[in-house]
Formats: C-alpha cells, sequence, structure tokens
C-alpha cells in the first residue's frame, strides 16, 4: 500500500485548484457553497491519502464517500496564515465579534508596551510589490526564521518548503493577500 501525501491549502492556493476526492465544499461560517463538482468520478486505487492543512472553517463532501474509509486527524497544533476579514470595517471590529474583552485588553497592553519600548514603523502591501522589495524582505524573513529556529534546537516545515513559500507569495500579494509587517528601532 502506498501513501499520497496531500496538502489542501498549498494545492489551492498555489496551484489554484481543489483535490480531486471532493465533491463539494461549504463555508461552514455561513454555509455558503463554495465549490461543487458534477463529475463523481474517483480513481479506485488501494493507496492511502494524507490531506493536511485542511482549513477548519471548511466542510466537504467526498466524491463517491463509499469508496473511502475516513479518518479525520484534528490538526492541534498547526495555526493557518487566513483569516476571513471581509465582515469587519477595520481591526476593531473584527477583535470585538471574535475574541473575548480580555484577551482583546491583553493584546492592546501587549501592543502599547512594544510602541513605548520601541520605534515602530508599519508596512502594508497588497496588490502591488516589486520584486526587489520583496526579495529584501523575504531573505531577511528567512534569515529571521533560521536564526530563531536553530535558537530552539528545532525546525519548521516554512524552511523546509522555503522555495515553494518563495515562489507563491508573491503572486498571492499581487493577486489576492497582504502582507504585513512592522519594522522596529530600540528607543534611545
Amino acid at each position: 500500500m502506498f501513501l499520497i501525501k496531500e496538502r489542501f491549502y498549498d494545492t489551492l492556493t498555489q496551484k489554484n485548484r481543489i483535490l480531486p476526492y471532493y465533491s463539494k465544499l461549504i463555508n461552514s461560517l455561513n454555509n455558503e457553497t463554495l465549490y461543487e463538482s458534477n463529475n463523481q468520478k474517483t480513481d479506485k486505487h488501494k493507496k492511502t491519502v494524507s490531506i493536511s492543512l485542511f482549513p477548519s472553517f471548511l466542510d466537504f463532501n467526498l466524491k463517491n464517500e463509499g469508496l473511502f474509509a475516513l479518518k479525520q486527524i484534528p490538526q492541534e497544533k498547526i495555526i493557518g496564515y487566513a483569516i476571513l476579514t471581509q465582515n469587519h470595517k477595520n481591526i476593531e471590529s473584527f477583535l470585538k465579534q471574535e475574541y473575548k474583552k480580555n484577551f482583546r485588553a491583553n493584546i492592546k497592553r501587549v501592543l502599547n508596551r512594544l510602541e513605548i519600548c520601541f520605534d515602530i514603523e508599519y508596512e502594508m502591501y497588497f496588490g502591488s510589490i516589486t520584486k526587489e522589495k520583496y526579495y529584501v524582505l523575504m531573505t531577511e524573513l528567512k534569515q529571521m526564521l533560521t536564526k530563531r529556529f536553530k535558537q530552539r534546537g528545532d525546525s519548521t516545515h516554512v524552511l523546509n518548503d522555503w522555495e515553494a513559500y518563495y515562489n507563491s507569495i508573491f503572486n498571492l500579494i499581487n493577486k489576492k493577500s497582504t502582507l504585513f509587517l512592522l519594522f522596529m528601532q530600540i528607543k534611545k
């Protein structure tokens, strides 16, 4: 028996396609059908398929569900890279609707402390970033991640798959994703 490993989120965002096992994807937050396939054909094979990085806000139907023995294993420690913000006018309304008062107060306290201790500059890129700027930012990010995970004596799949991330994020920023940056200098 062979194991096929698939990454749902990467296939969707980098290759702009849905894995062939799904007949329907539904946004569980509003019950909106996001994808539906009339093609119910599935390759009959005796392979195990492991699908990782499947967003928790999606529900799904499989093609020919009777052909599959499904076992779901929640990925508790994997935190996604995306949030839906379309129903919010600003960050305050997002935080108020999504998080409890104590959590919001803690975020504000930490942000105030950060801004008191450092000169903070914010930059946001959406819809346009030059290749030169992107290269500089991503090179710096890779160096920061490498240094941090070396300090921890740990590894991360992001660094292991760096080329794939590097090659896909540029197009996402120029189309449908936002890159938000904090720059800081120690106050003197």
